[in-house]
């Protein structure tokens, strides 16, 4: 009898498509006690299909579509700032702090049923407060260990639901891949983009492209899981790392964006009259200035991986704003007009970079900017009524407190663009601000500032229609009533894998609107019907593995391929009746020398994810592939 290899098939095709829409599964999962080839999770076979072909679909939400904002770095402090310096502004009647290309508006929540507004329009939609802590700490646990979360973490948790470690994307602490919603949106048919006005291959859109990686440095694999995501809109700055420069020139059949049927556009001004007609559009904009003009003040060679500071760009033409490119990606959505709907992640990451240096004047311009982009898509969702628009910092940066003796001169001197005769940010972080607002006459005395990253709890704002609204809000877990969010012990006990965590916020906040991050994404995947992202990644990631390890062998291929970018290689499984071999980001495996196409799950095409337990290091580690691979090599 001819031995088995793989974990056997469970059940059928249309069973596992019907639980990823249900968000219901089988508890036990099927075994084989013959195979030399397993998998460590339940495993079903998946063939490509489109969910409207099966049966007694269960009733769908009429809210389908999904505005996922990020403002990276933007808490709580930053957050109170520029909502003061904006109310500030509109009693002033001053449109733009100086320099800035974005005017703050005071009326686009008017379409969903609020008032005229003059402070930002996320603290008029403010519903909770998200922690952010990793999972795991960084650091030994001896001497400094920390809590403390990056992008790629914070990322994850807000993509896939789950917590993990320091630097790893859409792969827990233990290296297991993990569903993203952008995943699941494309599995269930629906289209799916990425905004950010950071490099498109930083931490967090990759979070929300399809990347599965231990570092978000990882820039051959990243780059080349980003651009075969099938993403339906990406628009980005496209030239922090200089092999993604010429990417649409690349010698690799399968990395070209134009030979993947995008429509490319590198400038602003090509990226609206494209956007106009395109229904796929990969738009990494060029020409970004990588040296900050007040960091080359400071003669510090510092490069930056995003589009010019708003409060930068007013002469600028070719750098879009975020609102602008929110606006190029929305039109692309509508010309697509796909029925399923789309899921689209918006990151104002510049935010980050100058927040995280103590530069106030761009902080607050860049939240203004994103407030603005914010603000456009609760009015364009509120005219439809068939879109949440959710938004949420993936972490604090910077943070001060005992301001208040010299807030109202950081406000006016934010405001004017200066303090006395120094510009805010051509001054490097914090103590030059402090040296600027005492020169000014304000008392400093109390004020006490923070770089980098930090513990703060982040501010989560909604906008959804009353159908899903409240079932929303529930699934996060927080109250469905309005409430004192920002009242509350400075104190707080987060649980993580050592117990509890003493966690200091600056700001007060009531615990009873405090969430997990991690309870976002898998609320909106059950609120709005899109099915269950643990399924989801049963279906996509089945660890392969030898139960007899004299059967079978796991290895690098000895050729290199060549991809323009340098090299990457192929997995090749053997053992005595049967070999599997599958390249790195590619659609396609074979099954004892025959090449076949991997098949895809309503817009999505699973790829194989090699997880290395070291950057760097050329081996395997874990090695996952679809249910569908492993439906075929069980096939008699």
């Amino acid at each position: 009898m001819k031995q088995k290899l793989f974990l056997s098939r469970s059940m059928a095709v249309l069973v596992i498509i019907a639980l990823l829409l249900t968000g219901c599964g089988p508890k036990t999962p099927a075994t084989s006690s013959t195979s030399t080839i397993t998998t460590t999770t339940e495993t079903t076979a998946v063939t490509e299909t489109t969910v409207t072909t099966i049966p007694d679909e269960p009733a769908k939400t009429a809210v389908k579509n999904v505005i996922f904002m990020i403002a990276d770095g933007g808490g709580y402090d930053n957050f109170t700032l520029a909502n003061k310096v904006k109310e500030e502004m509109v009693s002033k009647h001053i449109s733009k702090l100086p320099g800035a290309k974005t005017e703050v508006t005071t009326h686009l929540l008017a379409n969903a049923g609020s008032f005229e507004t003059k402070g930002l329009y996320l603290n008029s939609l403010l519903v909770g407060s998200a922690n952010t802590l990793l999972q795991v700490p960084r650091g030994d646990a001896d001497k400094q260990a920390s809590y403390i979360t990056d992008s790629a973490a914070a990322g994850t948790a807000l993509s896939s639901g789950y917590k993990t470690s320091y630097s790893y994307m859409g792969i827990t602490s233990d290296l297991v891949p993990r569903a993203s919603l952008s995943e699941l949106a494309r599995m269930k048919g629906m289209s799916t983009g990425v905004v950010t006005n950071k490099s498109y291959m930083d931490a967090t859109p990759l979070a929300f492209f399809t990347a599965h990686s231990i570092h978000r440095q990882d820039n051959i694999n990243n780059s080349l899981q980003a651009l075969l995501s099938g993403v339906d809109v990406l628009i980005g700055e496209g030239t922090e790392y200089g092999d993604l420069y010429e990417i649409d020139k690349s010698t690799h059949p399968n990395i070209s964006a134009s030979k993947l049927g995008y429509t490319v556009a590198r400038t602003r001004n090509q990226l609206f009259p494209k956007a106009a007609i395109a229904t796929k559009l990969w738009a990494p904009i060029l020409g970004v200035d990588h040296a900050t003009k007040w960091l080359r003040e400071d003669e510090m060679d510092y490069t930056t991986d995003h589009i010019s500071y708003d409060v930068d760009a007013d002469t600028s033409n070719t750098q879009p704003s975020l609102l602008e490119m929110t606006q190029a990606a929305l039109q692309v959505f509508e010309n697509i007009n796909n029925p399923e709907g789309f899921f689209l992640m918006i990151e104002g990451g510049a935010l980050d970079n100058a927040a995280e240096g103590g530069h106030l004047f761009p902080t607050v311009g860049e939240y203004l900017a994103f407030d603005e982009a914010f603000g456009y898509c609760v009015d364009w969702a509120a005219k439809r009524n068939d879109t949440v628009v959710i938004a949420v910092p993936d972490h604090d940066s910077g943070g001060f407190s005992g301001i208040e003796a010299c807030e109202q001169a950081l406000i006016d001197g934010i405001i004017a663009g200066k303090i006395g005769d120094e510009k805010l940010h051509s001054t490097l972080g914090f103590n030059g601000i402090k040296s600027a607002l005492a020169d000014a006459g304000a008392d400093t005395d109390e004020m006490a500032l923070v770089s980098g990253h930090t513990d703060m709890a982040v501010p989560i704002s909604l906008y959804a229609p009353e159908t899903v609204r409240e079932t929303l809000l529930t699934n996060m877990g927080l109250p469905t009533s309005a409430g004192s969010i920002r009242t509350g012990s400075k104190e707080y006990y987060v649980p993580n894998e050592s117990g509890k965590l003493t966690w200091y916020a600056s700001s007060a906040l009531n615990k009873d609107y405090v969430i997990d991050n991690s309870k976002i994404a898998p609320a909106i995947a059950k609120s709005l019907e899109l099915g269950s992202l643990d399924e989801a990644s049963k279906a996509l990631f089945n660890l392969v593995s030898s139960t007899e390890k004299e059967n079978g062998k796991l290895t690098f291929s000895d050729e290199a391929l060549e991809n323009g970018y340098g090299q990457y290689y192929a997995v090749t499984y053997a053992t005595p009746d049967k070999s599997l071999t599958v390249n790195r980001n590619s659609g396609s495996y074979q099954l004892n020398g025959q090449k076949q196409a991997i098949q895809k799950i309503g817009k999505h095409l699973p790829l194989p994810v090699f997880v290395v337990p070291d950057r760097g290091t050329q081996q395997v580690g874990q090695f996952y592939v679809p249910a569908s691979i492993l439906d075929h090599i069980n096939a008699d």
